[in-house]
This record gives structure tokens, C-alpha cells and sequence, in this order.
């Protein structure tokens, strides 16, 4: 252990280890960081989408019977 401070090949050589670790560190962090915002926008868009589901629930809930028919009628008729 002595050769790593003791010789000026041993210092690169240190000098090297400690940069490449210190690149493996911050390699490992960004990746975890992308892998945790990817999640984290998955996530905003599932909870977008069950937002959009319960508004549309609630918009028909509120409607009568008729209304309602009409809705279908147009929604069947417009989606052919």
C-alpha cells in the first residue's frame, strides 16, 4: 500500500481510482434520478387520467334517463 504514496506511478494511479469512482458515483445517481422521475411523471399521468374517469362518472351520475340515452346515441353514433 505504501508503493500507491511512496512512487509518482502510485499517486496516478490513486489519483485515477479516486476520479473513476467518483464518475461511477455520479453515473449511478443520475440514473436513479431519471429512473425516479419517470416513475414520478407515470404516476401524474395515472393520477390525470383517474382524475378525467371521476369528473365524467360524476358528469353522467348527475344526468337523468333521457339525457343519458341521448349522451349514448350520440357518443355510439359519433364513434362509428
Amino acid at each position: 500500500m505504501t508503493w500507491l504514496i511512496g512512487s509518482r506511478l502510485g499517486r496516478y494511479a490513486l489519483m485515477m481510482a479516486v476520479g473513476a469512482s467518483a464518475l461511477l458515483l455520479t453515473i449511478v445517481y443520475l440514473n436513479d434520478r431519471a429512473k425516479r422521475l419517470a416513475a414520478m411523471k407515470a404516476l401524474q399521468a395515472a393520477l390525470r387520467a383517474a382524475q378525467a374517469r371521476k369528473e365524467k362518472s360524476d358528469e353522467v351520475r348527475d344526468m337523468d334517463r333521457t339525457e343519458r340515452d341521448d349522451a349514448l346515441a350520440r357518443w355510439m353514433r359519433d364513434n362509428d
